[in-house]
């Protein structure tokens, strides 16, 4: 049985052949008429920009390293 009636799924299907972005309402659409909830924010803790551009140096340097041998 289909999640979303059928006029609603046509139109979005006409939508996307069009080249329209859908993703977002579709999905929206589906976890409404599914009942997903959103999935939960990670207890991780954030980093900030200028902590992943440090570790994004670090991960450059060490490629090189590896590159030139040493």
């Amino acid at each position: 049985m289909p999640l979303l009636p059928e006029l609603e799924r046509n139109s979005l299907l006409v939508r996307a052949a069009r080249g329209e972005p859908i993703g977002a309402e579709l999905l929206r659409r589906l976890r409404e008429v599914g009942g997903a909830q959103r999935p939960a924010a990670s207890g991780a803790a954030r980093r900030s920009f200028s902590a992943i551009g440090a570790a994004a140096e670090v991960v450059r340097q060490q490629r090189q390293a590896r590159a030139t041998g040493g």
